[in-house]
């Protein structure tokens, strides 16, 4: 789940009342307020600053997808020696270079114009150095509010992923998983989220009652067995969320269907259920055997119209029986990895004439997504609702390059466009989803892949468009990737999001970490997030 217009009175003073000015003053007061307005680019200072309306195992991690070994670590130099006042300056002058006025859109985000006061101090590392905007391609220093402030209808939603019982366990029976729902909803309200993410098709199964996918073996421990006394927990799980004052989004992985080791890959299929659709249909079924890690992956072929009628239909099923708050998928489409063997019988027979195999690919996931879109669309006319459907991929499109221009100012990261060949960006623009939330899991001071430098991508990307941009945060970095020992840094990036007017809102992966933070820095940012930030600033429901 991503500019305000206004001024950022850097040069100005808030007057005093009784002061008066002698007239031979005044010319060069008024000079000087002119000066700097021009130069920081912005309006005239107003006298008082205007408040933002209120407005798997690894598999299943969400990936830090810059390059593991090398990316994070390095720090960004100061370009020069600037005085402390000309760097003020160049600050206040990006900074109000990302404020302007948002064109049109259908995000609750207000377009009037709005002064936010920021810290004059630029941001930092942890070795006292400044850190570019855009990581190693520069751009502006940071500058961030001094207060938070919520925008309305703010978006604060929260992942729990139920594969691997990685954010909810397993449970016995049907009266233990209902009081299992009930501490977490409550916890997450408590924290001060607005929306649980819960992952109801994790592996090609189904955590709620299906004609068409068989029962989720991280459910009952058992592919395709059922629960205890004919209980159905997804209508228990969105009516418990709404007691609480929560929305409940279904989160679907699409095409996953499992991994293996290798060896004993040809067998793998017959381990599920004999209802679930990729046993039932193993000619649908796609693998990639991952030779670093001696894994198979299993996911179903995104080339196959069969695979898109499927899906559709486990989307339709949802809003028909549940009627869901929302509908999101995330960044599992193809595996980062997949090599020509993985579909090369369906390429083959499928593709264009002139298609190479990054294009098709793209061909296919646009389908998909094109064809899920129309059916929540279809679905909401239907039936006087608004359930809006959304994807969560990978925060960079594409790096920016000679090859493609148009990407973010990052290098070597993994990429929507060319890893798991979904143009995200293209879907954006076309306003065929109604929310985007990229995962930007990296540090400000990361310079290949900045985080203040993706998110400005991101929102210009919305601009103009019917999207709602919602920035992921990766909890689980803080203090762990290099670049993100600050105990601020994971706060910082919340405080961050109040000054891109087209960010409507943000969600932390996962929830695990959110309740029990694994390090100092996790604990400090979170603290400050939820007592200082959200509880002093609850957003609408």
């Amino acid at each position: 789940m991503k500019d305000r217009a206004g001024s950022i009175p850097f040069c100005s003073r808030t007057p005093r009342a009784g002061f008066r000015f002698r007239a031979v003053l005044l010319p060069t007061l008024f000079l000087t307020v002119f000066l700097c307005a021009c130069l920081s680019g912005a309006a005239l200072p107003l006298p008082h600053p205007i408040p933002p309306p209120a407005e798997d195992p690894p598999p299943v991690q969400k990936r830090a997808t810059v390059s593991e070994s090398a990316t994070q670590s390095a720090q960004q130099k100061p370009a020069s020696s600037a005085s402390t006042s000309s760097t003020q300056q160049q600050s206040a002058a990006q900074q109000s270079s990302l404020q302007q006025p948002a064109a049109s859109s259908s995000s609750a985000v207000s377009t009037k114009a709005t002064s936010i006061l920021v810290n004059p101090k630029p941001l930092r590392d942890v070795s006292g150095n400044i850190i570019p905007m855009n990581g190693a391609y520069g751009g502006g220093t940071i500058l961030l509010p001094s207060t938070y402030t919520p925008k309305p209808n703010e978006f604060r939603g929260i992942w729990v992923t139920t594969a691997y019982n990685l954010d909810f366990a397993k449970q016995p029976t049907s009266a233990e998983f209902q009081t299992a729902f009930r501490s977490l909803a409550a916890r997450v309200a408590a924290l001060g989220f607005n929306t649980i993410m819960f992952q109801v098709r994790p592996n090609c199964d189904a955590f709620y009652k299906s004609s068409i996918n068989p029962w989720s073996r991280w459910l009952t421990g058992e592919e395709g067995r059922a629960p205890d006394g004919g209980f159905d927990p997804l209508p228990f799980m969105i009516a418990e969320s709404h007691r609480h004052g929560l929305k409940f989004y279904a989160w679907l992985n699409p095409y996953r269907i499992g991994q293996t080791d290798t060896a004993a890959a040809s067998a793998y299929l017959k381990t599920l259920s004999a209802g679930n659709f990729a046993r039932r249909n193993p000619g649908l079924v796609a693998r990639w055997d991952n030779n670093k890690t001696n894994k198979s992956v299993f996911f179903l072929d995104p080339g196959r119209s069969e695979v898109v009628t499927h899906i559709v239909a486990t989307v339709r099923e949802i809003l028909e029986r549940y009627r869901p708050d929302g509908i999101v998928f995330d960044d599992y489409f193809y595996p980062d990895g997949c090599d020509t063997a993985c579909d090369a019988a369906t390429f083959r027979k499928y593709a264009g004439k002139n298609q190479d195999l990054g294009d098709w690919r793209r061909a296919n996931t646009e389908l998909l997504v094109r064809s899920v879109a129309g059916t929540v669309r279809a679905f909401n006319k239907l039936n006087g609702t608004s359930i809006p459907f959304g994807v969560s991929p990978v925060g960079i499109w594409a790096n920016r390059s000679k090859k493609m221009p148009e990407g973010s100012p990052t290098t070597k990261g993994v990429e929507a466009y060319t890893q798991s060949y979904t143009d995200v960006r293209k879907w954006v623009k076309n306003s065929w989803i109604d929310f985007v939330i990229p995962q930007v899991n990296w540090g400000f001071a990361n310079s290949r892949a900045p985080f203040a430098g993706i998110v400005n991508w991101w929102a210009d990307q919305v601009r103009g468009t019917k999207v709602n941009l919602y920035i992921g945060i990766g909890i689980y970095q803080g203090g762990v990737a290099a670049g993100m020992e600050s105990p601020s840094e994971l706060s910082n990036q919340v405080l961050y999001l109040i000054l891109r007017r087209e960010v409507s809102g943000t969600a932390f992966f996962p929830a695990r970490h959110c309740f029990n933070p694994e390090n100092n820095a996790q604990r400090t940012s979170l603290r400050t997030i939820f007592n200082s930030y959200w509880r002093a600033a609850p957003p609408s429901k």
